[in-house]
C-alpha cells in the first residue's frame, strides 16, 4: 500500500541541485511512483530495504522470454507471471486466469512442480497453492 511519508536527503545540496535542475519534483515522490508504476505494469509492488547505510529497491520481473526458452506453453507463463506477481497460485485462480478446465489446470501445474519452477504447499485438494521453488 503506497503511503504518504517523510523523506530525507543524505545530501541537501545535491537534492537541491536536482530539484533545480527539474531532474526531481519534490522529496518523497519517488517511492510512491515507484509503487504506482509497478502495479500498473502487473508486475506487484517493489520491495524497500535500508540497512543504516544503503536503500535498496527490488523490482520485481517477470521475463516471458526466459519462461519460453524453457518450453513453457502460453497458459504454463500466464501461470508463472502470476506466482511473480501474486506470490501463489491455486488450480481455481489458474482456470479463472486462462480459461482451461480443472484438469488442465491442474496438468499445467503439476508440468510446472519441478526444481526452479513450482513447488506445491499444503498437500492435495483444496486449499492447495502454489509458489515458486527458491
Amino acid at each position: 500500500m503506497a503511503v504518504e511519508h517523510t523523506s530525507y536527503p543524505r545530501n541537501s545540496k545535491l537534492a537541491e541541485g536536482l530539484f533545480f535542475a527539474r531532474y526531481i519534483e519534490k522529496l518523497g515522490t519517488g517511492t510512491l511512483d515507484m509503487i504506482r508504476l509497478c502495479a500498473e505494469a502487473g508486475i506487484g509492488a517493489p520491495k524497500f530495504d535500508h540497512d543504516g547505510t544503503e536503500f535498496v529497491v527490488t523490482v520485481p520481473r517477470h521475463d516471458r522470454k526466459r519462461f519460453e526458452a524453457l518450453g513453457l506453453n502460453d497458459r504454463q507463463i500466464e501461470i508463472m507471471v502470476q506466482v511473480r506477481i501474486g506470490g501463489r497460485i491455486t488450480n481455481s485462480e489458474v482456470q479463472a486466469l486462462t480459461g482451461a478446465g480443472r484438469k488442465t489446470a491442474g496438468r499445467d501445474l503439476d508440468e510446472l512442480v519441478e526444481p526452479f519452477r513450482l513447488r506445491e504447499r499444503k498437500g492435495k485438494g483444496r486449499g492447495t497453492h502454489y509458489v515458486e521453488a527458491k
